[in-house]
């Protein structure tokens, strides 16, 4: 009945990729890493709907999206840099069920969380005042 719901819903379609089997086990219950298999959280791309800010990444050059943060953004480098060879074509998913790039992940999302609250705590400010 689950599988059924979850193959027949429209929504979720970015979780569905990762997570394409229901079932009672729990995989992750990570905070940091519920927010990479949501595309929620912390990432421009999903913050820009809610908010008056861009969906570039803290770099500008791309969309601040999940994939983008994780394998491609250059201030986000420093993290990769322990990953095991071949990590630049793993899927999303093999990246998580990796024990130390998850790990990695966790301190790449910690700080990408703090930074982006400073930004929207600026952003608050900004909009208060202007009342």
């Amino acid at each position: 009945m689950w599988q059924n719901r979850w193959n027949d819903s429209k929504k979720a379609r970015w979780t569905k990729n990762l997570i394409n089997k229901v079932n009672v086990d729990r995989l992750y219950g990570d905070f940091y890493i519920n927010q990479i298999l949501t595309a929620h959280g912390v990432f421009r791309e999903h913050l820009t709907r809610f908010f008056e800010k861009t969906s570039l990444c803290s770099f500008g050059q791309e969309m601040g999206s999940v994939l983008h943060v994780i394998k491609e953004c250059e201030i986000w480098i420093s993290y990769r840099k322990n990953w095991p060879s071949g990590w630049q074509s793993m899927s999303l998913k093999d990246l998580i069920n990796n024990a130390d790039i998850r790990v990695s992940l966790r301190g790449l999302l910690l700080e990408l969380l703090i930074k982006e609250l400073d930004l929207l705590s600026s952003f608050s400010e900004t909009v208060v005042c202007r009342l």
